[in-house]
C-alpha cells in the first residue's frame, strides 16, 4: 500500500462506540464489522485529510507502537477497510 494513500470513509457507513468495542454497519452490505480499540482509532483518522503514514505516526505516538510496527498494522487494517468497500474510492490509493 502506498503511505501517502489518503483513505476517506464512505458517509453511508455508521460508527458506533459500544461498551466492549466498536462497530462499523455498512449500510450498503448489512455487513457489521467489530473493531478493536486500534482499529477504530484507525478509522476516525479515514477522514480523507490525513495519510496512511501520518495514520501510523499518530498510532506509534498515541499506542507507544514502534514506527514499523505501526505502518504494517495500519497498512494491514486499512486495506481490510477497502477489501471490505468501507472506503471511499480514491485515485492516490491505487
Amino acid at each position: 500500500m502506498d503511505k501517502n494513500c489518503v483513505p476517506r470513509r464512505r458517509e453511508d457507513v455508521l460508527y458506533r462506540a459500544l461498551r466492549d468495542g466498536y462497530t462499523l454497519y455498512d449500510t450498503k452490505s448489512n455487513k457489521v464489522h467489530l473493531l478493536n480499540l486500534s482499529a477504530a482509532y484507525m478509522w476516525t483518522c479515514c477522514d480523507g485529510g490525513s495519510s496512511v503514514a501520518q495514520i501510523a505516526s499518530r498510532l506509534h505516538d498515541d499506542f507507544d507502537l514502534g514506527e514499523q510496527q505501526s505502518l504494517g498494522y495500519v497498512e494491514d487494517v486499512i486495506e481490510g477497510f477497502f477489501r471490505e468497500e468501507l472506503l471511499c474510492e480514491n485515485p492516490t490509493c491505487v
